[in-house]
């Protein structure tokens, strides 16, 4: 790599958006009208004391949405009164962006809740359930038009980029917007910049406290490093619980980004830019699949191979994310279930009908390994390796991710 070309680096992981649904009122047994109508009377009274605002936010299937402010402009959205609680799982509903939050947040937000919900409000924490939450990386000091990316699996691919003299690449999307996870790779700092020149046109430069601040936020962005955003987005996840959380795939190690400022095979200039054209046009597999038979596929193969970036390494990015939820105090620890405290791994704490559980022991004075096949009832902290049976199995089996 040129040496004033610095070496992008992934930051850690971090959850950028997170909505879910607290089973508040779902039982067939509970007086909805009543449990909402109290509920709602609190709202009211929150809203006089300015801990809560009313927002113009789709209600959706719900009766009511209002909002808790947190620090600066940020805030979380609350809805309400769920119109099929037990279809929706759940009669109160709440989004937030879990990477805006500052110390003493969700303290804030918590206290709110329950004083709005009443003393069933922690139980009704733990049982929380994921409707959609948002995996993102950072890269710092990549330029996405100077990136391959690469997604397995992906059946649908979406450039967006400006058509002028020089092309710039801005947004690769992978996935249907139908599908229940979405994966992209975009430039942040355009996004950045966007966003504060929409803010301008919305509010005017007569406001001077916010002329100030989006001049600000300009002025930061001319100096700031190039940044390439990697997301992850679990669109539909239809209430995953907590402790199922683990269970999802990692979603990162499906991407290959080749970096064309580093060190590697090099390709005549007319080549490269058909390459590359074909890469953005039909993604990078289409690409390779296209000279197959051609007297340039070697010099194509090793070109792909040798431009794969090597600081990306995704092994443990879903788990170091899973962990940012963990931290948040957005949800109690528990609420997440057990971890095994020699490896990290979560014990099972319910055999499934049909599975055997084999159970590793070493013996303390004589490091012998002995190998038992049933639940080991007494001895909690052992480590079980669930194996399928030959039986077969009824039901369906849900797979997540």
């Amino acid at each position: 790599m040129p040496p004033h070309i610095k070496t992008p680096i992934p930051k850690r992981p971090f959850v950028d958006y997170l909505r879910f649904v607290l089973p508040w009122a779902a039982n067939p047994g509970d007086n909805h009208q009543l449990m909402f109508e109290r509920a709602r009377r609190r709202i009211q009274a929150e809203i006089e004391n300015g801990t809560c605002k009313g927002t113009f936010a789709n209600r959706g299937r719900y009766r009511f949405v209002f909002s808790i402010p947190l620090s600066g402009e940020f805030a979380a959205t609350v809805w309400i009164g769920a119109r099929d609680p037990a279809r929706q799982k759940g009669g109160i509903s709440v989004s937030l962006n879990p990477s805006k939050l500052e110390p003493g947040d969700m303290e804030h937000f918590h206290e709110v809740m329950e004083r709005i919900v009443g003393p069933a409000y922690k139980r009704v924490l733990r049982g929380a359930l994921i409707n959609r939450i948002d995996f993102a990386v950072d890269i710092v000091d990549a330029r996405l038009d100077r990136l391959l990316v690469s997604y397995q699996y992906a059946q649908q691919f979406t450039v967006f980029g400006k058509t002028v003299k020089k092309g710039v690449v801005e947004t690769y999307n992978f996935g249907s917007e139908k599908s229940p996870y979405m994966t992209t790779v975009y430039d942040k700092n355009i996004e950045r910049r966007h966003r504060a020149i929409e803010a301008i046109a919305k509010h005017g430069l007569r406001n001077e406290p916010l002329k100030a601040y989006f001049i600000k936020q300009l002025d930061q962005l001319h100096g700031a490093p190039p940044l390439v955003r990697v997301e992850v987005r679990g669109m539909q996840l239809k209430g995953l619980s907590l402790s199922d959380l683990h269970k999802m795939a990692n979603r990162f190690a499906r991407f290959t980004f080749a970096d064309l400022n580093g060190t590697g095979k090099p390709l005549p200039k007319k080549l490269l830019d058909a390459f590359m054209s074909l890469c953005r046009d039909r993604g990078v597999k289409a690409a390779l699949d296209h000279y197959k038979g051609t007297p340039d596929v070697q010099k194509v193969n090793a070109f792909w191979r040798s431009r794969c970036a090597k600081w990306w390494k995704p092994e443990r990015m879903m788990e170091q994310a899973c962990d940012a939820l963990r931290c948040s105090g957005i949800f109690p620890i528990e609420a997440f279930g057990a971890r095994d405290g020699d490896n990290g791994e979560r014990n099972v704490s319910a055999s499934r009908p049909g599975k055997l559980h084999v159970s590793t022991l070493t013996h303390s004075t004589t490091g012998a390994k002995l190998r038992r096949i049933a639940p080991d009832l007494l001895n909690l902290g052992v480590k079980r390796t669930t194996i399928a049976s030959t039986a077969p199995m009824r039901g369906r089996v849900r797979r997540v991710g």
